[in-house]
């Protein structure tokens, strides 16, 4: 099983109306590859208003901001598969949200047992751990993770082994808040979080992982276990997209391991929340990973670019490779091809630099894809996306972000066939071959 979770903003499908997003991306087609991440960070924020004075005809005015209990889910997403999260990555929250624009310990550093501090739009808010699960059990979804505490590099002993107990006492909490909930609520599954905390000079060695493995072993093999899945945040945070990678896979093989020995009567579901690269998207599936949670389709849209990586002629590739016995597929000939100078994400830029070699799109009536079956494909040609970019409406992200979500499910299903063949590490190779390194 293979799943992509996107990350929403608000609560709600990014750029989408509800009329678009059932055109474009109707449940009942997309939810075998598809499943939707919604972020309390950014849902469950209210205005904390000031009441005037007795006989003051002034309309009550916000005096800060603060985290409800009391959300609904947006009736758009019902039909989808949802998982409900704290945030995606607190470090890139911190980044973007706090004054100095870093994360540091002073920006990440959580205040106690009973809550987190969480940056939003709206400044730094505490997050308390009954806030959260009674948001969660609002929001209806199928799965909810707990809280989870992260650390960087550079931490100290003392604050990595409070983070490590942190996490594990707010699944454990969650735990037992689930399961005194009535049961004509159909409170979700758990996924528990695990904690990686990379280090600065040793990156796979923690004596309190051991006990954080043992914890959610022992959850996973209750009669009727709560929790179905695992969680693990915090692999993002070594120093370099090799060392990431390698975390997370020293922690996912270390898993399944115990998992296996324990005789779980199903394999749990391993995700993560996170990827910021296509390759790091890649590298998760690769590594086992059953769930990758990301905003590419968003970020890519933002930045004017379309995913155009190739993975039409993989078979036929693949079939050449087979009958010619050759060790290694052949690399696709992307100068042949309709669209040229991919970057390290597999995108072109609508509007290239006026000293690249690239032809510019100002003229050129094809569709971003020729051959893709995306609205946007469909509807519009290259420069009819390139006077939307030069003129600054917002429809061009719109419509780029229809065809790079379509794009990027499609990549994702044939990956998803390719593992069921056995033939992943070629479609890999296939595709790696086409980025920008």
């Amino acid at each position: 099983m293979l799943r992509l979770l996107l990350q929403t903003v608000d609560g709600a499908f990014p750029y989408l109306t509800p009329h678009l997003l059932q055109k474009c991306f109707p449940a009942e087609k997309v939810q075998d590859i598809l499943w939707i991440g919604i972020s309390v960070r950014d849902t469950c924020i209210v205005p904390v208003l000031k009441i005037p004075k007795d006989g003051a005809a002034t309309a009550p005015k916000p005096r800060g901001y603060t985290f409800s209990d009391q959300v609904q889910l947006d009736p758009w997403l019902a039909p989808y598969t949802r998982i409900t999260v704290p945030t995606f990555d607190p470090v890139a929250d911190a980044i973007q949200f706090s004054p100095k624009q870093v994360a540091d310990t002073s920006t990440l550093i959580t205040a106690s047992k009973q809550h987190t501090m969480v940056w939003t739009d709206n400044g730094r808010q505490q997050l308390s751990t009954g806030v959260y699960q009674a948001a969660a059990a609002g929001l209806k979804s199928h799965v909810n993770v707990p809280l989870f505490d992260v650390t960087l590099t550079d931490a100290t002993e003392k604050r990595r082994r409070a983070a490590y107990q942190r996490t594990q006492a707010w699944c454990s909490e969650m735990i037992h808040y689930s399961s005194q909930q009535l049961q004509s609520q159909k409170q979700g599954r758990i996924w528990a979080s695990c904690l990686i905390a990379p280090k600065e000079h040793s990156l796979f060695e923690d004596p309190d992982v051991e006990q954080q493995y043992n914890a959610i072993k022992k959850q996973l093999q209750e009669d009727q276990p709560q929790v179905t899945g695992v969680v693990f945040v915090g692999w993002q945070y070594a120093k370099t997209p090799a060392q990431k990678l390698a975390l997370l896979q020293t922690s996912a093989d270390r898993f399944k391991k115990q998992a296996a020995a324990a005789n779980l009567v199903s394999n749990p579901i391993l995700a993560v929340l996170a990827t910021n690269t296509l390759s790091q998207l890649l590298g998760c599936y690769q590594i086992g990973i059953h769930v990758v949670g990301t905003n590419l389709p968003s970020k890519w849209a933002k930045t004017h670019r379309a995913f155009v990586v190739d993975f039409s002629s993989w078979e036929s590739s693949l079939q050449q490779a087979t009958a010619t016995k050759r060790p290694r597929l052949a690399e696709p000939d992307i100068k042949e091809s309709n669209v040229l100078l991919l970057d390290a994400d597999g995108c072109t830029p609508v509007v290239v630099a006026s000293k690249s070699d690239a032809p510019s799109w100002i003229r050129d009536n094809r569709p971003i894809l020729p051959g893709c079956s995306c609205m946007t494909c469909s509807q519009h040609n290259r420069a009819y996306l390139y006077h939307l970019v030069k003129t600054k409406e917002l429809l061009v992200e719109i419509l780029l972000f229809i065809h790079n979500l379509h794009h990027l499910l499609g990549m994702c299903r044939e990956l998803q066939d390719a593992h069921k063949e056995g033939t992943q590490e070629d479609f890999y190779k296939f595709i790696m071959s086409q980025l920008q390194q």
